[in-house]
């Protein structure tokens, strides 16, 4: 079979289906998550075309024209999470079939989950529209959404087609086994395989006589899958195609067996050996240093980084780790050395460094600033911002820097570009009050001022009736005191030049 794909990290189906000139075709996507996530920037025509009133015009083109500052470019949005969605708009994917994880218990246990993951599709779209679910059988449920039938099954309920189909599948599918346990910092280490390759295959095949395309995805980056069971996305290629994938898998089981005689006994020569047989063992999802250091378990994430370390000095994942360690406990001039050390090594490195150069470049631009090298944390987030150009934080450092070089009209520029991209934090606006007294020019600025600070505080004012526990509310709440004091001295100044 030549219409198997195996992909690193997802979203590549799309280029797949793109190249093969798929159109109108069933999806049968099995997967942990949904993979879905919705644009927020569209072109600026389609937004006018599909607001529904004027707060929602507003809020969509304001996030459109921040990222046309930056972009010119709409693909650069896709990603591992959202993939299906422009399938879905261009008319690659007609309906869509998500499998989900484990029987009838886990998609009973799961079904609230199920329903506000659907939900906050249709909100995203059609916020007027309320969703409407038919349940067609013990574990399968379907409703219209995006203007296609979404069906939501397990494995065992899932239809018998008769027809072409996508089939895609993510690797992850096999070892998280429910819904419930789908985020990367569950279950750290303790992973295990619900359904094996060849079981799974075996039922996709009885189902699915005629897949147009399958793709698989390894979904190792980013912790999804735990490196030791990488090669079940070979071995579900090999069930599907025993001739084309016998020796790739091979290759790929035997390095899993070095990788794992490393792990259990430390040896370097294992590591290399497997290295040597699938350079994806030097990912830096190679550990679970980086699901700890997300967690703040930052003990177990260093253990993890050191491992590493000790076998591959020059190991760009674990460096990097180490690196946002050592700035967490603020420890600076460490934190440099390490970050500059991983930048060094990028052209060196053959493991896919994408989004941890980024941290880089965020973790030296955060230690010039705190330096106070204001020039060097400017070129680091100036690059940051060419390369991830919807990261509001990276916004809100350069408007920093540009207030203290006292470009007010610039500073202004990107403390709105970082609200508007989500930036949640009332920091930008205590800064866009300080500097009104610098700018002739006010007015607008002002008005923007106080209806971005009504926006928050109802957001404020929703977590407070929601009477959740939520880390910083006291803190939060406080701020926000502040703040608006010193936004009812600026009104109160601007009613006096007026009224003089």
């Amino acid at each position: 079979m030549n219409n198997i794909f195996i992909v690193e990290d997802h979203d590549t189906v799309l280029k797949i289906w793109k190249k093969k000139n798929i159109q109108n075709l069933d999806l049968v996507h099995l997967d942990a998550h949904i993979d879905l996530g919705i644009h927020l920037a569209k072109p600026l025509k389609k937004i006018l075309e599909e607001a529904e009133d004027i707060k929602e015009l507003k809020e969509k083109l304001e996030y459109a024209i921040s990222y046309l500052h930056y972009a010119k470019d709409f693909k650069k949005q896709i990603d591992i999470g959202n993939y299906i969605y422009p399938a879905i708009k261009e008319d690659i994917v007609r309906d869509f079939y998500w499998v989900i994880p484990g029987g009838i218990k886990e998609f009973k246990s799961s079904f609230k989950l199920i329903k506000n993951i659907l939900r906050d599709i249709l909100k995203e779209e059609n916020k007027n529209e309320k969703l409407s679910i038919e349940y067609l059988d013990e574990g399968l449920i379907v409703s219209s959404i995006l203007g296609r039938r979404f069906f939501v099954s397990i494995l065992e309920k899932l239809p018998n087609f008769n027809k072409e189909i996508l089939l895609d599948i993510d690797t992850d599918f096999l070892v998280i086994d429910t819904l419930k346990k789908a985020d990367n910092t569950q279950e750290i280490g303790k992973r295990r395989p619900w359904i094996l390759p060849k079981d799974l295959s075996l039922i996709l095949k009885k189902k699915i006589t005629r897949p147009k395309i399958i793709t698989i995805a390894y979904s190792v980056n980013g912790g999804f899958t735990p490196i030791n069971y990488r090669y079940f996305a070979d071995e579900l290629a090999y069930q599907f195609s025993n001739s084309k994938f016998k020796k790739r898998l091979f290759k790929k089981y035997k390095a899993t067996r070095y990788f794992l005689l490393f792990n259990s006994t430390g040896k370097k020569e294992f590591y290399w050996k497997a290295v040597s047989l699938d350079r994806a063992f030097r990912l830096p999802d190679n550990n679970y240093g980086p699901l700890y250091l997300i967690k703040n378990r930052f003990l177990k994430a260093q253990e993890e980084f050191k491992r590493i370390l000790k076998v591959d000095k020059d190991n760009f994942g674990s460096l990097v780790g180490m690196a946002q360690i050592l700035l967490r406990n603020k420890d600076f001039k460490r934190a440099k050395r390490f970050f500059l050390k991983a930048l060094r090594l990028k052209n060196k490195n053959d493991t896919p460094i994408h989004r941890l150069k980024e941290r880089t470049l965020f973790g030296l631009a955060k230690i010039e600033l705190k330096f106070k090298k204001l020039n060097k944390a400017k070129n680091y987030l100036i690059s940051l911002k060419n390369n991830s150009c919807l990261e509001p934080e990276v916004y809100y450092l350069l408007g920093l820097i540009l207030e203290k070089e006292k470009k007010y009209i610039l500073a202004v520029q990107y403390y709105k570009d970082a609200i508007r991209l989500g930036f949640n934090d009332i920091l930008p606006l205590k800064h866009l009050i300080k500097i009104t007294k610098y700018l002739k020019q006010k007015d607008d600025i002002i008005k923007y001022i106080n209806y971005r600070y009504r926006t928050f505080k109802n957001n404020f004012l929703r977590l407070e009736r929601a009477k959740k526990r939520i880390k910083g509310l006291n803190s939060l709440r406080q701020k926000l005191l502040d703040l608006e004091k010193s936004l009812i001295q600026l009104n109160k100044s601007q009613y006096n030049n007026l009224t003089i």
